[in-house]
């Protein structure tokens, strides 16, 4: 999760990149600023009195980030919900040929491998989680000794059949809540052993994270924290201070007032397979006990049996969005929702043949009910 600490060590990345002290800057290293021409050292915390008079005695400045105490507001705003981090790439491949899969690649324990194979609804599908120990020649054995009739030969899975076979690996994917937000106020002090280096010095850090830019190359006010998530900086002010300039001290504080989140962190799997869809632009399902169909190259009707008018169930339908989206498990609890229990009573009239699917003489027209859903 992002700390203060993760604030601080970003700024001192952005002050010493300002200073073109190169962009992996270690922490309190010593170098040499494009700005002055002079060495430098950037660092988080006060500094410690006897170093940085040793280090003004040799013209080194420093430059310090500073959290001053009390100085932090809680601004705490949002609903909690999660975020997706940047993707991870799975590191194992699977390729497909004929009825047959190869695994490559390198194994880890954030990754599931996959074999789907079958008809698209109703087909069979297999998965393994990976241990950090795990090559392809042990995935591929792990997975055929689940598999009902498979075999393997080192790192080549061979399968009964190549009917709608897919192999896929996925990983693990990094996700963050926000718990909490605040604002931190934040000193920049440039310490330097002569006012000339001091201006040069503060007024390059200044314009460094004045002049931000984000990946696009757009002007921004955000950084990135270690934790994948953004904090925005304001500025407050400056201040000078010449007291100190017969111990040969000119300083200037630079104050910024950072905002950030306090995050929760966590790995959250990936889906291998889902089931066919539940309803798009083509075709309608309903799962109901039995399966109710109305095939895109058909008549968009419902056929049912007996003298029951299925008008009146279907008046209390409400399109709904989340059917596009849904989960086929949860498809019937949605439908049987909008249909309310109407359409229970009208479905347990129908006569389902062993196929599950009965046509006979029309008695609703339904050529709208996609249209509705569609809309919805």
């Amino acid at each position: 999760m992002a700390d203060l600490s993760d604030v601080e060590a970003a700024l001192v990345d952005i002050a010493a990149a300002s200073l073109g002290m190169g962009d992996s800057y270690l922490d309190g290293s010593l170098g040499i600023t494009t700005a002055s021409g002079t060495p430098c050292r950037v660092y988080r915390g006060w500094p410690v009195s006897g170093a940085l008079n040793n280090d003004l005695a040799k013209g080194i400045t420093n430059v310090s980030v500073f959290p001053p105490p009390g100085a932090t507001r809680n601004m705490t705003r949002h609903f909690r919900q999660w975020f997706r981090a940047d993707d991870i790439a799975p590191t194992l491949t699977a390729v497909v040929s004929a009825n047959t899969v190869t695994f490559d690649g390198v194994g880890s324990d954030v990754q599931v491998a996959g074999v789907r194979f079958g008809p698209a609804n109703g087909g069979s599908a297999y998965a393994y989680r990976l241990s950090a120990s795990d090559t392809p020649f042990t995935v591929a054995g792990q997975l055929a000794s689940r598999i009902p009739g498979a075999s393997v030969v080192g790192n080549v899975l061979t399968v009964p059949t190549d009917y709608g076979l897919r192999a896929l690996v996925v990983s693990d994917q990094p996700a963050f809540m926000e718990t909490r937000r605040q604002e931190q106020q934040i000193w920049v002090i440039i310490w330097c052993p002569n006012p000339r280096v001091r201006d040069q010095i503060a007024s390059a850090i200044d314009a460094g994270i004045a002049n931000m830019l984000d990946q696009f190359g757009r002007p921004t006010i955000q950084f990135q924290l270690s934790d994948g998530s953004w904090a925005i900086v304001r500025y407050q002010g400056s201040r000078t201070d010449d007291a100190p300039q017969q111990a040969n001290l000119w300083r200037r504080d630079l104050r910024y007032r950072i905002e950030y989140a306090t995050t929760l962190l966590q790995q959250q799997p990936e889906v291998l397979f889902i089931g066919e869809h539940l309803y798009n632009d083509v075709s309608f399902e309903v799962q109901l006990g039995d399966l109710l169909t109305a095939d895109p190259q058909d008549d968009q009707t419902v056929q049912a049996s007996g003298g029951i008018t299925a008008a009146r169930s279907f008046k209390w339908i409400r399109p709904c969005p989340t059917l596009r989206r849904c989960e086929p498990h949860k498809a019937t609890t949605i439908f049987r929702k909008g249909l309310r229990s109407s359409l229970a009573e009208w479905a347990r009239t129908l006569s389902i043949h062993e196929s599950g699917l009965q046509r006979l003489r029309p008695l609703v027209q339904m050529t709208n009910l996609r249209r509705q859903i569609g809309n919805g």
